[in-house]
């Protein structure tokens, strides 16, 4: 098949822009759609439509009806999603990709900004620009966020460096006076931007194809609608060029509207030049005329829609708090690949010449990204889809955690330092591109065969060991718990499944960690007489309902509440860890507050106290709250309901010898409906901001609720976005409290004089799209979440808190091998039994450590407001080699090298991303 290009600056690669300026407007008609891969529909039940949509559209260009492309939405995987049912149309699609008449990408999907990482958006663009290259051309350059609740601050950065040079957006502003305006990133990129007013994206579509009439229409009279509908757009552009984007939600191509638009495209005495092309095309033309537009904004986009009828922009901020669950697997996910398997899978490439599992990665990565499509990852979908997702969310986790378990078994069996047939080596992974020294809680599967020690008299069989670490040293061991043995299979690839028993004991162990790499440990067993009973030293409790280390005094007060003093400040914090609970009645988009919405606390709720476990490297404590609540909301009588029922929250609350922090892990089983259950923790702070980490970046965000909040459409709630945590600093008081929470990413600061810092743990509600009623929207069964308490003694430390925040959201991988596994993982040369892979010194937060092809990259960020010097200490086996920075499509900007010491240095500006590449 022959296919000529009949396109107006229809191609990516004319982006840079040629046109001349002319006197008379372009109207610049774009033909696309907005394609939510799942949403009121399954997937399934979506891509049949999708289908017929790209059957129609290709069609269309071979009958030579349309004259112009079609753009994919931003989007490449809505291509992928056709191929697997149009499996023949692969070579057809790719001739009219590379004729400009398809425009595919840049996006793979068009994710959530705020419910996603940064690194995420790298990979989502990356990914899409894999799918384009598949076909044979570049993805389009047009940054299409046309329906994303909101904007990130780092955008304009992350488009900027995957080469996207504008940007097309409607949510998160209030602007309606004009179409174009100069968006400036957090760190000073200018992205030159469309913004859609009105009906937004779907306006074409409703005052011209009027979809929201329910009967057909004949559109063979309708130019001049069109002529009235493009001279209202063309007095709201500086430029002149004008956007008639034909492209709402799941819309096929309308041959009759579209007949009309080309009568207006012969015309050539109109008052506008018609012209059908691309988001690319429009935005080719706009940089020629850029120094026109006067609009400017700043940071991030979160402005809700306003009161006017013309302006319809909902902002839907609560999709922060939807379906908690998806964002916590989400969290997981994110962090398993980019801090867990990534790291290991190159460290087995470059430290023992496995193989790189990119194959592997790039399918965990898709499944992934296949959650994170607004509507997906929003939580405001039907209960299907969620559940669709957490099946991806499992395929992609249980690739990633094999990846793990391989190549840190691996590096365990190839230590220099051998094992005994009746000895378990154990490889402890330290995520963390900085070296920490802290206890490490881990388990322990014990040979049943091994010595054990009939405590008192025959009451208890404890097994005896010892625990050695590198240097040969015996480490001191807190054991907190154990269970009865337990079935192991031990699988082999010439034998059949070898079954074994082991005795799993939880322990505590205080280890020196290497910077993003590995320590050694050897299980060795003990002999009776070297049982000692009982503790040999103190523990960290200090009364039933308190206990203390050398930075940190908790108390656990009789309403169930902590108080915690620093005793570097002396400072001391008290409610913390205090429950409420509300009614709502909103939906997957927003949290809404009925009128009798009563509001219950745990702060005079029955409560229980139980020490869990206590030594001289931990100790915990179990506190139970007991809330006595309404069980759904009365639609009847219009409040909660009379009938109560118990929740019972059961909060483990953990500190540690060294820590200056302290753990909480929360959980209950939810069966209350139609509520909001949220946890807050008094700062005390005299304070009118705080902080909160966001894609690449940290905010600084104001307390008070603006003045003129009633004359919004949507009003500011005190609910903001985080990635992992919110702090608040009091200069007065030297002194501060962070909250670090693990895939919470709802938060909230709120106007009261203890300035609570209170986190959305889940919202319960019935209603879905369409009035749909939800099962799973109401979040029955277990819900767990994990969170730290983090006294500040200094100014907020950016990045000391992202270490925190990624040690919460990982731990430290662990594997436990024995004499018979070292033949199966043995591989390459001998290893140290520690060994660091990359230290980075200094203030920047790592986002990723991974191969790409044949070479590896580190990508850092400065999420400071000033300029930073960084060291990054590689590996020989990385070091080797060329090195450059480059930018997220990995072309070179700046080729840099080790010093002597073996150390690249790089100047990393305010808020930066930088990527440095080797290979």
């Amino acid at each position: 098949m022959s296919i000529v290009r009949k396109t107006v600056y229809s191609s990516s690669r004319q982006f840079s822009g040629q046109q001349k300026v002319v006197s008379k407007k372009k109207l610049c008609f774009v033909l696309s759609t907005h394609w939510d891969r799942e949403w009121h529909q399954t997937f399934q039940g979506f891509r049949y439509s999708l289908v017929e949509l790209l059957d129609n559209v290709l069609g269309g260009y071979e009958s030579g009806e349309l004259r112009g492309p079609f753009q994919t939405d931003g989007q490449a995987v809505v291509i992928e999603d056709y191929l697997d049912i149009r499996k023949g149309k692969r070579d057809e699609l790719s001739l009219r990709a590379q004729s400009g008449d398809l425009v595919i990408g840049p996006w793979y999907v068009m994710p959530d900004e705020f419910l996603v990482s940064g690194e995420a958006m790298v990979r989502n663009l990356e990914m899409g620009r894999r799918v384009c290259e598949g076909l044979g051309v570049e993805p389009s350059r047009s940054g299409y966020v046309c329906d994303i609740f909101g904007h990130c601050s780092q955008l304009p950065q992350i488009f900027q460096l995957s080469g996207v040079e504008f940007g097309f957006l409607w949510r998160g502003l209030a602007q309606k006076d004009n179409t174009e305006l100069i968006w400036v990133g957090s760190d000073g990129t200018d992205l030159p931007c469309y913004v859609f007013v009105e009906r937004g994206y779907g306006d074409y579509a409703f005052e011209i194809r009027q979809v929201n009439m329910h009967k057909y229409w004949d559109y063979s009279e309708t130019t001049g609608r069109i002529r009235e509908y493009a001279e209202k757009k063309a007095n709201l552009s500086q430029t002149d060029a004008v956007l008639l984007l034909d492209g709402c939600d799941h819309q096929h191509w309308d041959r009759e509207a579209y007949k009309a638009f080309c009568k207006l495209m012969e015309d050539k005495t109109a008052e506008f030049d018609y012209v059908h092309t691309s988001l690319d095309g429009y935005a080719a033309m706009v940089l020629e005329q850029k120094d026109k537009i006067t609009s400017r904004v700043e940071g991030e986009l979160r402005v809700p829609g306003i009161h006017s009828e013309e302006i319809t922009r909902w902002l839907l901020v609560n999709v922060l708090s939807s379906h908690v669950k998806i964002k916590q697997r989400n969290c997981h996910s994110q962090n398993l690949l980019c801090h867990q398997a990534e790291p290991l899978a190159l460290m087995g490439h470059k430290m023992l010449g496995c193989e790189a599992p990119n194959d592997y990665l790039e399918l965990a990565w898709k499944y992934l990204l296949k959650n994170q499509a607004h509507d997906s990852i929003c939580g405001c979908s039907i209960d299907r889809v969620h559940r669709d997702m957490m099946y991806r969310s499992d395929q992609c986790d249980d690739i990633g955690e094999k990846l793990v378990e391989e190549n840190l078994k691996r590096l365990a069996c190839s230590s220099q330092q051998e094992i005994g047939p009746n000895e378990q080596r154990v490889a402890v992974y330290n995520p963390l591109a900085r070296p920490v020294k802290k206890v490490v809680e881990m388990r322990f599967d014990v040979p049943v065969d091994w010595p054990s020690y009939l405590e008192y008299r025959k009451f208890e069989k404890r097994p005896i060991f010892h625990v050695y670490d590198d240097r040969g040293n015996m480490v001191d061991c807190q054991q907190i718990r154990y269970a009865p043995a337990e079935s192991r299979v031990r699988l082999r690839q010439e034998k059949i499944p070898e079954k074994y028993e082991v005795f799993p004991v939880f322990a505590a162990v205080e280890l020196d960690l290497p910077a993003l790499g590995y320590t050694t440990l050897t299980l060795r067993p003990g002999r009776e007489s070297e049982y000692v009973r009982g503790r040999t030293a103190g523990g960290l409790a200090v009364s039933s309902c308190a206990m203390a280390n050398e930075y940190l005094a908790v108390e656990i007060q009789d309403n169930g509440s902590v108080s915690i003093t620093d005793k570097r400040s002396g400072r001391r914090f008290d409610n913390l860890l205090v429950f409420e609970d509300n009614a709502d009645l909103g939906d997957g988009w927003d949290h809404y507050e009925p009128l009798n919405s009563m509001t219950y606390s745990s702060t005079a709720g029955r409560v229980d106290v139980a020490l869990v476990y206590d030594g001289p490297l931990a100790s915990s404590f179990l506190v139970r709250n007991y809330l006595n609540l309404p069980v759904e909301y009365d639609r009847v009588n219009n409040c909660r309901s009379r009938v109560r029922r118990e929740l019972v929250i059961e909060n483990t609350i953990t500190l540690r010898s060294g820590a200056k922090w302290v753990d909480v892990e929360t959980k209950f089983v939810n069966d209350i409906k139609d509520h909001r259950l949220r946890v807050s923790f008094d700062s005390g702070g005299d304070v009118e901001s705080f902080y909160t980490d966001t894609p690449f970046d940290v905010v600084e965000r104001q307390i008070k609720l603006p003045k003129n909040n009633h004359e919004l459409r949507e009003v500011y709630l005190n609910t903001v976005p985080q990635q992992s945590w919110t702090a608040i600093y009091d200069d007065k008081q030297s002194a501060g409290l962070a909250i670090v929470a693990d895939g919470i990413l709802e938060t909230a600061v709120r106007d009261l004089p203890a300035r609570p810092v209170s986190l959305t743990l889940l919202r319960a509600f019935e209603r879905l799209v369409f009035d749909q009623k939800g099962v799973d929207s109401q979040m029955p069964g277990e819900q767990r979440f994990n969170y730290r308490i983090v006294p500040l003694a200094k100014r907020v430390d950016f990045a000391a808190l992202a270490d925190l925040a990624l040690d919460l959201a990982n731990g430290n991988a662990v594997v436990q091998v024995d004499y018979a596994d070292m033949r199966k993982y043995r591989v390459g040369e001998s290893l140290a039994g520690r060994d660091s892979f990359c230290e980075v010194l200094g203030q920047a937060v790592v986002s990723a450590l991974r191969s790409v092809g044949d070479k590896w990259q580190l990508r850092l960020f400065n999420p400071s407001d000033s300029t930073i010097e960084v060291k990054v200490k590689l590996h020989e086996k990385l070091g080797a080699g060329r090195l450059a920075l480059v930018d997220l499509k990995g072309d070179i900007l700046e080729n840099v090298s080790c010093d002597a010491e073996g150390l690249v240095k790089v100047s990393m500006a305010a808020k930066k991303i930088v990527t440095v590449q080797g290979g």
